[in-house]
């Protein structure tokens, strides 16, 4: 079990603070998401693979105004299957537009990031699907 320090932010820009605990519960083949906000009650999600665990624990915190400041909420960010299923969805790649032939960069998906970097679970599978479509350059 790991625990960190993460950054939230609501609409307006505010930031605050939570602790992100995750844990792999091995009896399920399930890796859990917990966050500690102070004055709130615990939010948690299970998955197969973390990336997935986070976006269901950021749409609980979406439906209280609140979004996680990590790099696998950036709008620009995903994981691909590869990374879901052999790396438990700990790294997602940066998808920039025009789609390149190369192979994106990856970070980690607890990694800080900026609050304007990031988008609702939604917004986060439209840029996805936009990328997808997009036409590789050369």
């Amino acid at each position: 079990m790991d625990e960190e320090e993460v950054a939230l932010c609501d609409a307006d820009g505010h930031q605050s603070n939570g602790t992100l605990r995750r844990e792999t519960l091995t009896a399920q083949g399930a890796h859990r998401l917990t966050i500690n906000i102070r004055g709130r009650e615990p939010v948690s999600a299970d998955s197969s693979d973390y990336f997935e665990a986070m976006q269901l624990l950021r749409l609980q915190l979406e439906a209280i105004g609140l979004r996680l400041c990590c790099a696998g909420a950036r709008r620009d960010t995903w994981a691909s299957g590869v990374q879901r299923d052999m790396g438990q969805g700990l790294n997602c790649y940066i998808l920039t537009l025009p789609r390149s032939a190369r192979r994106p960069d990856q970070i980690g998906i607890f990694e800080p990031a900026a609050c304007e970097l990031i988008g609702t679970v939604t917004e986060q599978r439209a840029y996805f699907d936009t990328w997808l479509a997009s036409t590789r350059e050369k």
